[in-house]
């Protein structure tokens, strides 16, 4: 360690104002008259002694180490901002796939209650069968009934429900049955009787009856 250095570390430990600290941490050599004069070295906030050398070495540190806070700083805010976007992009499209869904729900919730073969006819506890008389007839066996079915794999039911059983079934078009009783206003089934003397409900999309001849 040099004399001057000594001294130095001497009286800044002592306090007895032969070498002070300027504002820029210089260490000033004052004589008798007063007069400062740079020493070269350095103090830093505990009063270390560091030559011109050293503390330019601790400002270059210091100020990357303050560069790197500042980086990691910034690097936190941005993915803080990118934790948030993607938040918000997944609630949005949790907000669409929502809309979607409903709205697929709802047309076919319309779909559904448009749809006559969706819809069940109401109940018919005790129908009385309109006089045949009321309905052409035929009595040859070609010609058979006064109706005819207009729609294949069409089911007969025991009653005017869609949950009633299934008692047997025209597995194609254009089979003649003579019809009973036709559709109304609030029934949307009728009853037939097929050449084989089965009867049954069918719904009426699938019945239509033939025209009445002049003869």
């Amino acid at each position: 360690m040099g004399k001057k250095l000594k001294l130095i570390i001497e009286s800044l430990a002592s306090g007895d104002k032969r070498f002070i600290k300027d504002n820029l941490n210089r260490i000033l050599e004052v004589d008798d008259s007063g007069n400062q004069k740079f020493t070269g070295y350095y103090a830093g906030d505990n009063d270390t002694v560091y030559t011109s050398r050293a503390w330019s070495k601790k400002l270059i540190a210091k100020k990357k180490e303050a560069q790197r806070e500042r980086l990691d700083i910034f690097e936190q805010e941005q993915e803080e901002a990118l934790q948030k976007r993607k938040k918000k992009t997944l609630f949005m499209l949790l907000g669409f796939t929502v809309i979607i869904i409903g709205t697929i729900a709802i047309v076919y919730a319309t779909w559904n209650n448009n749809d006559p073969s969706k819809t069940e006819p109401p109940m018919i506890d005790k129908i009385e069968p309109t006089p045949m008389s009321e309905f052409a007839t035929t009595t040859t066996d070609s010609l058979y009934g006064n109706a005819i079915i207009t729609g294949s794999d069409v089911n007969m039911r025991e009653k005017p429900n869609l949950n009633a059983d299934i008692i047997d079934f025209f597995p194609k078009e254009g089979e003649r049955v003579m019809l009973l009783l036709p559709a109304s206003d609030t029934l949307s089934w009728c009853k037939v009787t097929r050449k084989d003397g089965t009867t049954g409900w069918i719904y009426s999309e699938y019945v239509k009856k033939m025209p009445v001849s002049d003869e």
